[in-house]
């Protein structure tokens, strides 16, 4: 079993779309790297509360590249992890998102009082 690393910025912007991407660590290779078909690359956002590591709803995807957009909301978690998985292969990276600089209104909900 490789351990697999994630390239990307550990400390993300709120509200910039930031990428990341898979590598293999060096001179380790995968029991599983060379199958037909290849195995299917998945990737997590886990959130740390008072509770514990919960997996994050909607934020599932798979490819070796994918790009997350932070929101506001993920400043109030003790610590998030994105996790990769590659059929028995995974890792993980800390991230701690920063607050832009320059706060701005990302998206609005409206809501009907009628219904």
């Amino acid at each position: 079993m490789a351990k697999l690393t994630i390239t990307g910025s550990t400390k993300p912007v709120v509200g910039n779309v930031e990428a990341y991407s898979l590598a293999v660590f060096d001179n380790l290779i995968s029991s599983n790297s060379f199958s037909f078909p290849p195995a299917k690359i998945q990737w997590n956002i886990h959130v740390q509360d008072r509770k514990g590591w919960r997996i994050t709803h909607g934020n599932k995807k798979e490819g070796e590249q994918i790009t997350y957009k932070f929101t506001h909301k993920s400043l109030q978690y003790k610590a998030l992890k994105i996790e990769v998985t590659r059929g028995k292969d995974k890792g993980e990276l800390y991230i701690k998102p920063k607050q832009a600089e320059v706060p701005k209104i990302l998206r609005i909900n409206l809501l009907d009082i009628n219904s």
